[in-house]
């Protein structure tokens, strides 16, 4: 049921846009680099003079394989990765058992182990609002991990957290159950996040919220972008899919929705966002 919203094939077409953008902006890098003088006739193309530009070479970071028996060294793994610069990460079978979030704030890609056992990322606190992972990162990939979650709360709860994202944040392969919240929530943001191959279920709340940043004259921001692809939501306390208060300019799209999503999916006072059930 989708109360209201247009029900239209949405194409990312947004990724040129963005292209033209930064081709004006470098223009105007290269303008600033290479002034010209008066009388003195310049006859150069733009790939030309971005040639010319110093350009940074990208540093290179090692990947880090690291196993359950120390979940500290994964958080501070995390807290000193850095932010020019994409960090993989591979953790080892079995369980980890975490007693705070695992925050992502800089450029990283977090893999499971394939195989039977698997990785699964436990936290089960006491404390309130605390969720398992909390997203931030402009850049991130979370793929083939199991995550099971409990914190205490009376509202808004969740084991997978993706907070105003920036850039591209794609969970793949991921199995997610929250004893207390609900599984995966997006709020705020003006990124594009793929939720592809996942199995969401068994949540106290809902299986997947969508919520947008409110600016200050109270309109929610333009710009989020979701795919859900390939992914089962069940078993949820409440709705399967919950969008709330989503304006114009913002996107989601749910590939599979008959077949895959089973339960309610509701989208109230979404009236200007771009909403396609398909």
């Amino acid at each position: 049921m989708v109360p209201c919203g247009r029900a239209v094939c949405h194409s990312y077409g947004r990724i040129e846009a963005r292209a033209s953008s930064t081709a004006r902006r470098n223009a105007a890098a290269a303008a600033a680099v290479f002034p010209l003088r008066r009388g003195v006739l310049f006859s150069l193309s733009l790939p030309s003079l971005l040639s010319l530009l110093p350009i940074r070479p990208a540093r290179a970071v090692a990947p880090l394989e690291l196993h359950p028996s120390s979940p500290d060294e994964l958080l501070r793994a995390l807290a000193e990765a850095p932010d020019d610069a994409v960090t993989t990460i591979a953790l080892g079978p079995g369980e980890w058992r975490l007693g705070s979030t695992l925050a992502e704030r800089t450029p990283v890609k977090m893999i499971g182990a394939s195989g039977s056992e698997g990785t699964t990322i436990v936290l089960d606190t006491e404390e309130h609002y605390v969720p398992a992972l909390t997203v931030t990162s402009p850049d991130a990939t979370i793929e083939s991990l199991s995550v099971r979650h409990r914190s205490p709360s009376v509202a808004n709860n969740y084991a997978v957290y993706i907070v105003q994202v920036a850039g591209d944040v794609t969970l793949r392969r991921l199995d997610v159950s929250s004893e207390t919240g609900t599984g995966v929530a997006v709020e705020g943001g003006r990124g594009r996040v793929e939720i592809v191959d996942c199995l969401i279920h068994d949540t106290k709340n809902n299986g997947i919220g969508i919520f947008p940043a409110l600016g200050d004259d109270g309109t929610p921001d333009r710009g989020l972008q979701i795919l859900v692809s390939s992914t089962t939501v069940r078993d949820n306390g409440r709705e399967a899919i919950v969008g709330r208060g989503l304006g114009e300019g913002v996107a989601v799209r749910v590939e599979g929705f008959k077949e895959r999503i089973r339960g309610r999916v509701e989208f109230s006072n979404c009236e200007e966002a771009d909403i396609d059930l398909i």
